[in-house]
């Protein structure tokens, strides 16, 4: 928690791993236990827009949502490329760039009902908490961003808990 150094270390070692991974048969097997490149970058960026001032977290989240763009159909999994999107998000609104998170989190809000799990709720839950404070919370593209967001997580598939307005 907080520690800028152990999380650069981490996603340092994690590239490495990742070099030396000689795939065998249990790869073949696929589905949750799948850890794709893409899964990697988001989890990296994701762990770095949590730290305070963690100036790469708007890169390592980009480069994330292009990992998964490049993913063939077949291989994509919906909730973590929201989650990657979501960190954009994220990444954006503490950078103070209001007017790029609606194009990092508008294929989020676009998701059907039953894509729409706690997890992705939970995700979409943090970008309406960072649109609700700091100095961009009256602005506009943030009201109208957070009303989008109080929308789909009450539509939500596994409905959460509301959010307050």
């Amino acid at each position: 928690m907080g520690d800028a150094g152990g999380v650069e270390a981490a996603v340092h070692r994690a590239d490495g791993i990742r070099d030396d991974v000689a795939p065998d048969d249990l790869d073949t097997i696929g589905g949750l236990l799948t850890f794709g490149h893409a899964r990697q970058l988001y989890y990296g960026a994701e762990a770095k827009v949590l730290l305070p001032g963690a100036d790469d977290a708007g890169q390592a989240a980009q480069g994330a949502v292009a990992a998964y763009e490049a993913t063939p159909d077949s291989e994509r999994a919906f909730s973590d490329e929201a989650g990657a999107r979501t960190v954009l998000a994220l990444a954006r609104i503490g950078a103070g760039a209001l007017d790029g998170v609606e194009e990092a989190i508008s294929p989020v809000l676009d998701l059907p009902v039953e894509q729409r799990p706690a997890g992705v709720a939970i995700s979409a839950r943090r970008v309406h908490q960072a649109l609700s404070s700091g100095p961009h919370r009256s602005a506009a593209p943030a009201r109208q961003l957070r009303s989008q967001l109080e929308q789909f997580t009450a539509t939500s598939h596994t409905s959460p808990p509301q959010l307050m307005p």
